[in-house]
Order: structure tokens, then C-alpha cells, then sequence
């Protein structure tokens, strides 16, 4: 809500992120998070491999988390 108790417009574009982050620096660490869970899920899907589990779902996902990944990226070069 504004002071005068109306919603802000959509557009309304925070410079300073929470916990002192600049938009950039958040996006960053966004892709940078993002890549250890896609590090850690190819591990998971190693490991049900091994154990002879079924890993189709687990590369599903993975590959939506790649998707995820890519536009990640492509906002923090649209930030630059």
C-alpha cells in the first residue's frame, strides 16, 4: 500500500533489494543457488541410478531446472 492507502503501480521497480542487495547482486546469487541444486540433483540422479531406481522423473526435473537456469541468466544480462 502507497501512504495514501492505494496499491503501488506494477512498474514500481525496487533498486535497494532487502538485506542491502542491489537487483543485480540478488539475480546473481539467484543463478548462483540455482546451480547448486542442479548440481545437487545430478548427484541425486547418479546416485538412484546406481542403486538401479528409476531416474525419468528426476530428469525431468532437471531439465526444467536447467530452463529455469537459462532465464535466470538471461534477466541478469537484461540487468547489465
Amino acid at each position: 500500500m502507497t501512504a495514501t492507502g492505494g496499491t503501488p503501480p506494477f512498474f514500481v521497480v525496487r533498486k535497494q533489494m532487502p538485506h542491502g542487495e542491489t537487483e543485480i547482486e540478488m539475480a546473481r546469487r539467484h543463478v548462483a543457488e540455482q546451480e547448486l541444486r542442479i548440481e545437487r540433483q545430478r548427484a541425486l540422479i547418479a546416485r538412484l541410478s546406481a542403486q538401479g531406481h528409476s531416474i525419468e522423473d528426476a530428469e525431468e526435473f532437471l531439465a526444467r531446472m536447467v530452463e529455469l537456469l537459462d532465464q535466470m541468466r538471461a534477466h541478469v544480462a537484461r540487468l547489465q
